[in-house]
Protein backbone atom coordinates (compact mmCIF):
# COMPACT_ATOMS: atom_id res chain seq x y z
CA UNK A 1 0.00 0.00 0.00
CA UNK A 2 1.37 3.43 -0.60
CA UNK A 3 1.40 6.49 1.27
CA UNK A 4 -2.23 7.53 1.68
CA UNK A 5 -4.13 10.99 0.31
CA UNK A 6 -6.90 12.18 2.18
CA UNK A 7 -8.84 14.91 0.06
CA UNK A 8 -10.73 17.94 2.08
CA UNK A 9 -14.56 17.89 1.43
CA UNK A 10 -13.82 20.56 -1.75
CA UNK A 11 -11.73 17.65 -3.48
CA UNK A 12 -8.19 18.96 -2.82
CA UNK A 13 -5.61 17.34 -0.69
CA UNK A 14 -4.15 19.06 2.44
CA UNK A 15 -0.41 19.59 1.77
CA UNK A 16 0.59 19.42 5.50
CA UNK A 17 -0.96 16.26 5.66
CA UNK A 18 0.53 14.85 2.48
CA UNK A 19 3.88 16.15 4.29
CA UNK A 20 3.20 14.17 7.29
CA UNK A 21 2.89 11.04 6.00
CA UNK A 22 5.89 11.22 3.86
CA UNK A 23 7.82 12.09 6.71
CA UNK A 24 10.75 9.92 7.61
CA UNK A 25 8.36 9.60 11.29
CA UNK A 26 5.60 8.28 9.12
CA UNK A 27 8.28 6.14 6.94
CA UNK A 28 9.09 4.62 9.94
CA UNK A 29 6.42 4.04 11.52
CA UNK A 30 5.04 2.12 8.68
CA UNK A 31 7.63 -0.36 8.04
CA UNK A 32 7.02 -3.39 8.55
CA UNK A 33 4.07 -3.08 10.19
CA UNK A 34 1.07 -3.52 7.61
CA UNK A 35 -1.42 -1.25 5.97
CA UNK A 36 -3.32 -1.44 9.42
CA UNK A 37 -1.14 1.46 11.14
CA UNK A 38 -1.52 3.77 7.65
CA UNK A 39 -5.54 2.84 7.95
CA UNK A 40 -5.65 4.07 11.88
CA UNK A 41 -3.50 6.87 11.26
CA UNK A 42 -5.07 8.17 7.92
CA UNK A 43 -8.67 7.71 9.38
CA UNK A 44 -7.64 9.42 12.65
CA UNK A 45 -5.53 12.57 10.39
CA UNK A 46 -9.18 12.40 8.26
CA UNK A 47 -10.85 13.34 10.95
CA UNK A 48 -9.14 16.34 12.27
CA UNK A 49 -9.21 18.68 8.92
CA UNK A 50 -12.75 16.99 8.13
CA UNK A 51 -14.25 18.81 11.35
CA UNK A 52 -12.64 22.08 10.72
CA UNK A 53 -13.82 22.03 7.24
CA UNK A 54 -17.25 20.97 8.44
CA UNK A 55 -17.47 24.08 10.83
CA UNK A 56 -16.47 26.49 8.75
CA UNK A 57 -12.86 26.79 10.05
CA UNK A 58 -9.44 26.66 8.37
CA UNK A 59 -7.43 24.07 11.33
CA UNK A 60 -4.32 25.90 9.41
CA UNK A 61 -5.39 29.62 10.23
CA UNK A 62 -3.07 30.24 12.82
CA UNK A 63 -0.58 33.11 11.46
CA UNK A 64 2.90 33.53 12.62
CA UNK A 65 4.05 37.06 10.89
CA UNK A 66 7.64 37.64 10.81
CA UNK A 67 7.17 40.87 8.72
CA UNK A 68 7.58 42.75 12.04
CA UNK A 69 10.32 41.43 13.50
CA UNK A 70 12.89 44.47 13.14
CA UNK A 71 15.81 42.76 12.40
CA UNK A 72 18.02 42.59 9.12
CA UNK A 73 16.01 40.98 6.55
CA UNK A 74 18.52 37.95 6.08
CA UNK A 75 18.20 37.25 10.04
CA UNK A 76 14.54 37.21 9.45
CA UNK A 77 14.53 34.71 6.78
CA UNK A 78 16.82 32.60 9.34
CA UNK A 79 14.57 32.71 12.08
CA UNK A 80 11.55 32.08 9.74
CA UNK A 81 13.41 29.08 8.53
CA UNK A 82 14.75 27.71 12.12
CA UNK A 83 10.64 27.98 12.91
CA UNK A 84 9.61 25.86 10.31
CA UNK A 85 11.35 22.90 10.69
CA UNK A 86 10.38 21.85 14.01
CA UNK A 87 7.04 23.45 13.47
CA UNK A 88 6.38 21.25 10.58
CA UNK A 89 4.15 18.32 10.70
CA UNK A 90 7.23 15.95 11.41
CA UNK A 91 8.76 18.47 13.29
CA UNK A 92 8.51 18.30 17.35
CA UNK A 93 6.30 21.48 18.29
CA UNK A 94 3.37 19.74 17.30
CA UNK A 95 0.48 22.10 19.49
CA UNK A 96 -0.54 25.90 18.77
CA UNK A 97 0.73 26.38 21.89
CA UNK A 98 4.39 24.86 21.58
CA UNK A 99 4.54 27.01 18.02
CA UNK A 100 3.72 30.15 19.71
CA UNK A 101 5.92 29.75 22.50
CA UNK A 102 8.73 29.43 19.73
CA UNK A 103 7.74 32.11 17.80
CA UNK A 104 7.68 34.16 20.48
CA UNK A 105 11.01 33.51 21.42
CA UNK A 106 12.14 34.26 17.97
CA UNK A 107 10.06 37.54 18.14
CA UNK A 108 12.36 38.29 21.55
CA UNK A 109 14.86 37.48 20.31
CA UNK A 110 14.74 39.46 17.31
CA UNK A 111 13.52 42.68 19.68
CA UNK A 112 16.64 42.37 21.74
CA UNK A 113 18.89 41.89 18.35
CA UNK A 114 17.28 45.27 17.15
CA UNK A 115 17.59 47.25 20.67
CA UNK A 116 21.37 46.31 20.47
CA UNK A 117 23.88 49.47 19.25
CA UNK A 118 25.29 47.42 16.47
CA UNK A 119 22.71 44.59 15.34
CA UNK A 120 24.26 42.06 13.28
CA UNK A 121 23.11 42.01 10.09
CA UNK A 122 23.71 38.00 8.89
CA UNK A 123 22.72 35.22 11.23
CA UNK A 124 26.75 34.71 10.71
CA UNK A 125 27.37 38.06 12.18
CA UNK A 126 25.66 35.97 15.78
CA UNK A 127 27.74 35.66 18.62
CA UNK A 128 27.30 34.08 22.13
CA UNK A 129 27.26 37.56 23.32
CA UNK A 130 24.18 38.45 21.49
CA UNK A 131 22.38 35.40 23.29
CA UNK A 132 22.77 37.70 26.78
CA UNK A 133 19.13 39.34 27.31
Amino acid sequence: MGQPVLPRADGWSVPEVSGFFASARMRNASTGTGTGTWRKYAFAVAVWPGFFDAAGRAWYSVDYDFADFSVDRELVVWMATAFAGPTAPAGQRRTTSSAASTFGLRRRFAHHLASLSRPPAYPAQLRAAHLVL
